[in-house]
């Protein structure tokens, strides 16, 4: 035992071992536990199951069986209330724009689902040596994750560590006015800072970003990428029609009023909840309607990455 945890954390000094990684915590999951238990919800614990599989389903597994062909790999991992994503990245490679863009994309995704079914969720993103297999975790990202979402995050945000906005930053400081362009479209306008002055990810906007995707594309390229990723996934590929129908209208903007409409309904008949509670679903409301509304929303958030070079 002695000789294998040595091992590991050899295997942890070298610079291959470098991860981006996400700290999750499910808000309000022991409620949640709770409500089931003592007879006051009995569907609870299936909502909450199925809500959960299916994040991981559409949020993760559909996303790694993708990446596996661009040999990105990806680790999902939940303990009880507790998610831990992974993805390797070298410093030292010219792709890291794409690892970033891929890795909060899954993250992002992921929060938004959860958010689907009336779930919160709240964490931090870090940067740092990691080690992990089928048993455990040995992780200095991890931690720093960790302590961003139990120290800082406060609200259903996910926290971004400032090496990770550093490494960022540091890609795309010489790239040029166009390749700025891109990678603004694709990740730098996902990075949003609160009123505190803290950086966390952008839940919103995924469907809007594989809408314009496919407009960039073209019908017939967007059609064979999503047809190969369901292939993948082993779905139907989808018709015409529906291509058609995802490259016409924001999908996403229904379900975003609907997530707020669900918000004010608990906040409504919820007014006794521990203020700590309300506080969470308080400022999830006034971010959803700053994202809809940014003029007109009294409280106000910003982008951490200029829009232009």
């Amino acid at each position: 035992m002695k000789t294998y945890f040595y091992i590991f954390i050899l295997k942890m000094e070298n610079n291959q071992n470098i991860h981006l990684v996400a700290f999750i915590d499910i808000l309000g999951f022991r409620n949640i536990v709770g409500d089931y238990f003592n007879g006051k919800n009995p569907q609870a614990l299936t909502n909450l199951t199925n809500a959960l599989e299916q994040a991981q389903k559409l949020g993760i597994d559909y996303a790694r069986n993708y990446l596996t062909t661009k040999n990105i790999d990806i680790s999902f991992k939940q303990f009880s209330d507790c998610v831990s994503i992974s993805m390797p990245i070298d410093l030292n490679s010219e792709n890291n724009k794409g690892i970033y863009q891929s890795f909060i994309q899954v993250v992002r995704q992921y929060q938004f689902l959860l958010l689907m079914k009336g779930i919160l969720s709240r964490g931090g993103i870090s940067i740092g040596k990691h080690i992990e297999n089928s048993n455990m975790i040995f992780s200095e990202a991890l931690i720093k994750a960790y302590k961003l979402e139990t120290e800082t995050a406060v609200y259903p945000r996910i926290l971004v560590d400032i090496e990770v906005l550093s490494s960022i930053k540091y890609l795309v400081k010489d790239v040029s006015s166009q390749e700025y362009d891109m990678f603004y479209a694709a990740l730098g306008k996902n990075f949003l800072i609160d009123w505190d002055d803290n950086v966390f990810v952008c839940p919103f906007g995924t469907m809007g970003d594989i809408r314009q995707f496919g407009i960039m594309l073209g019908t017939e390229s967007f059609k064979q990428q999503v047809n190969k990723s369901r292939q993948l996934n082993n779905l139907n590929p989808l018709t015409d029609k529906e291509i058609d129908e995802i490259l016409a209208s924001d999908m996403e903007l229904p379900v975003i009023n609907g997530i707020l409409k669900w918000e004010d309904n608990f906040l409504t008949k919820n007014s006794h909840e521990h203020p700590e509670i309300l506080l969470k679903h308080k400022w999830l409301r006034q971010f959803i309607r700053w994202y809809l509304e940014p003029t007109s929303s009294q409280v106000k958030f910003g982008r951490y990455f200029n829009e232009k070079q």
